[in-house]
């Protein structure tokens, strides 16, 4: 297992196009994979621009931590090894967390060009079948889970729900 975990991936277009990829720096998430190995890391870095008093807000979809999505306002604080770890979430962004693990990698770039339509943000993982999805507060999620509740049916695709945020629910 790697413990370092995944290189974080570019922070969302709409945080690119404020100027804040600079400023961005890694807070670090730590993981427990089950029984399976699941996840295949041991912690997960993602892109945060620092807003000062440990506070970040978190430029990426996350492919592997628990209740956090894009957007997020979160606190950190150092750890012994001096790297940023997450402590909590502190104002949640609206935007919901899903991921993807297509059952042909080669479909992935089709599948996201059809979320993208959608009005979702999309990243692609370092494993090739892995996708995460960024579900703005104003996209109807009910719609996009219609969708992907069938080609999950279809058995195209699995997906979980890594962070539903309430108002779509």
């Amino acid at each position: 297992m790697n413990s370092e975990g995944p290189k974080p991936s570019a922070p969302l277009d709409g945080d690119r196009r404020e100027g804040s990829a600079d400023e961005a720096v890694e807070v670090h998430f730590p993981l427990t994979p089950d029984e399976e190995g699941w996840p295949p890391v041991s912690t997960e870095p993602i892109w945060a621009r620092p807003l000062g008093d440990d506070r970040y807000r978190l430029l990426n979809v996350p492919f592997f931590a628990l209740g956090v999505s894009g957007g997020d306002v979160i606190e950190a604080t150092r750890g012994d090894d001096g790297l940023r770890q997450f402590a909590g979430v502190v104002q949640a962004s609206g935007h919901s967390t899903i991921r993807i693990i297509v059952a042909d990698p080669s479909a992935v770039e089709e599948l996201a060009e059809q979320i993208l339509r959608r009005g979702c943000h999309v990243e692609a993982s370092f494993i090739p079948a892995l996708v995460a999805i960024d579900v703005p507060a104003e996209e109807d999620y009910a719609v996009l889970k219609a969708w992907l509740d069938d080609l999950e049916a279809a058995e195209l695709l699995d997906y979980e729900e890594a962070n539903v945020a309430p108002g779509h629910l």
